[in-house]
């Protein structure tokens, strides 16, 4: 399994990055991905777009007509879900029968944010180890974030946070230790320091790059030792999903990172021909 997708990302021309002339959407990357990949691994890829299925059930149930295309459920399927209570993930039927019942699974939580941690707890299941650790390293700093935001607005944070236990309890030293400077994170979360300096100031965008930054550093550190493999594919996605965020935002520092994202694959191996063709 470890060189199963060797020609996949292997044997192209070195890319040349010109970014006035950047064609290829995240949409694109996504569908050529999922041509290429074993059907187990094509599941493990959705798991990364499971939030626009969230955003296209919230707004299917609360009658607001717009819906996202990277969804992985066609949006004809999803309402033929909700009609029928069927043929929709577990999680998800369990979460329209109680959005309809108007029975909150969790009280203190917007429905939105019941949805996102249903979400959680079943990505957090998955068995691709790399995908287990992401989740819950992206899980934690979604909860911290959330906790700081808290405390500098005076909100309650069993309303705002997720409530999932990840492998490191972050979300319980949390709610235990909300009265403490660092919330009792600097053993877990030995960046906790850097995060309370940037909710200090009153810059967002620098506080949102060094978060990006954090998540790029830390998707290198749990592929260090993958090579074409499922892994390296997953990591890249993800790192893409944050470059088009940013090119979205910012056109400078998306321009910063987008090069680094390229720089670091072709580093280690050539990206698929899609790519090529659309950043050519």
């Amino acid at each position: 399994m470890a060189s199963q997708y060797y020609c996949l990302v292997s044997g192209l021309p070195e890319l040349s990055i010109n970014l006035n002339k950047l064609s290829l959407s995240l949409l694109e990357l996504k569908e050529h991905l999922l041509s290429e990949l074993h059907p187990s691994h094509k599941e493990a890829l959705k798991l990364l777009f499971v939030d626009y299925d969230h955003l296209n059930l919230i707004n299917l149930l609360s009658s607001t007509d717009n819906y996202h295309d990277l969804a992985n459920i066609p949006i004809e399927e999803l309402k033929s879900g909700i009609t029928r209570s069927q043929d929709l993930p577990d999680y998800m039927l369990s979460f329209i029968e109680a959005y309809r019942s108007n029975e909150a699974i969790y009280p203190d939580l917007s429905w939105e944010n019941q949805l996102t941690t249903e979400g959680y707890r079943c990505r957090l299941r998955h068995g691709n180890r790399f995908l287990q650790k992401w989740f819950t390293f992206d899980l934690d700093l979604k909860n911290i974030v959330a906790a700081l935001n808290c405390r500098k607005h005076k909100l309650s944070l069993t309303k705002e946070l997720l409530p999932v236990e990840g492998e490191d309890n972050v979300y319980q030293t949390l709610i235990q230790k909300e009265h403490t400077k660092d919330f009792g994170l600097s053993r877990i979360f030995p960046q906790i320091q850097t995060l309370l300096e940037l909710f200090e100031q009153e810059d967002i965008k620098s506080r949102e790059w060094w978060l990006d930054e954090l998540k790029w550093k830390i998707l290198d550190d749990l592929t260090l030792l993958f090579d074409f493999t499922i892994e390296k594919i997953l990591s890249y996605c993800i790192k893409f999903i944050i470059v088009n965020r940013w090119l979205s935002l910012d056109k400078q520092r998306g321009e910063v990172i987008f090069h680094r994202l390229i720089r670091d694959i072709s580093s280690a191996y050539q990206i698929p021909a899609v790519l090529n063709k659309g950043l050519s």
